[in-house]
């Protein structure tokens, strides 16, 4: 049975996963929001690999990937891919976009990793549309599943806001529901962040979630959630 797809609202350093998704920039040397956090938390060995990398090859394109260790990190790879900045969409981000997947995949692959979780890239600086973005994650996700259906057991989005979460939350739920048969591929999966938790974990990561209303872990219908009434808080990344 093909693995899973997992949504995951909350700090993507905190996973225990075979390997995470950094969404850097081509220097590899560390910056801003997620990619400052995995830095950050994973300590200098990962920034040490990193400069081995742009030692033998001056850094890593956009649409490209490379992968390191991960340091003081619960994950054992980072796989580090640099998404493109959007400009309008017609200077290939999308197909920029589809290559950060698929070659954080292909590294997947190569080093045997069966858990990988993905951050939102390029919709932070980078000003991807979130909406075209999730959708590009999902349906290549889902592709690499179904193509190598022995080879992974769960692959997570990661959101760290949550216009973010509902998005994943409705494109994962509407695509199940417009073809039952990725009913067996689908565990979707909603892990809200205990608001006590949230503040414990404030004191040790600089990258804790925004507060939402804590409501325990549920597991979503394939065919729909009602939306949540209201509209999304604005992201902070």
């Amino acid at each position: 049975m093909p693995g899973r797809l997992e949504l995951v609202h909350g700090d993507i350093t905190k996973l225990v996963v075979d390997a995470i998704v950094n969404a850097a920039n081509t220097s590899l040397l560390g910056g801003g929001g997620v990619d400052g956090a995995i830095h950050r938390a994973g300590g200098p060995d990962i920034l040490a690999d990193c400069m081995k990398i742009r030692a033998k090859q001056g850094g890593c394109p956009t649409g490209e990937a490379v992968i390191t260790g991960a340091g003081r990190l619960r994950a054992k790879h980072v796989i580090h891919t640099v998404g493109p900045v959007w400009n309008g969409g017609n200077h290939d981000e999308p197909a920029l976009l589809e290559s950060c997947y698929v070659n954080c995949f292909e590294l997947a692959l190569e080093h045997h990793v069966r858990t990988m979780a993905f951050p939102c890239i390029s919709t932070g600086v980078y000003d991807y549309p979130k909406h075209d973005a999730a959708e590009i994650a999902v349906r290549v996700s889902r592709e690499v599943l179904a193509a190598h259906p022995d080879a992974f057991d769960a692959i997570s989005f990661v959101c760290f806001d949550h216009e973010s979460l509902d998005i994943y939350e409705q494109l994962l739920a509407t695509e199940a529901a417009d073809e039952p048969a990725a009913k067996a591929m689908l565990d979707v999966t909603s892990k809200a962040i205990d608001a006590t938790a949230a503040a414990v974990e404030a004191t040790t990561s600089s990258m804790s979630p925004p507060p939402r209303a804590a409501k325990p872990a549920q597991q979503l219908s394939l065919f729909g959630e009602p939306p949540r009434a209201g509209k999304p808080d604005k992201p902070t990344s």
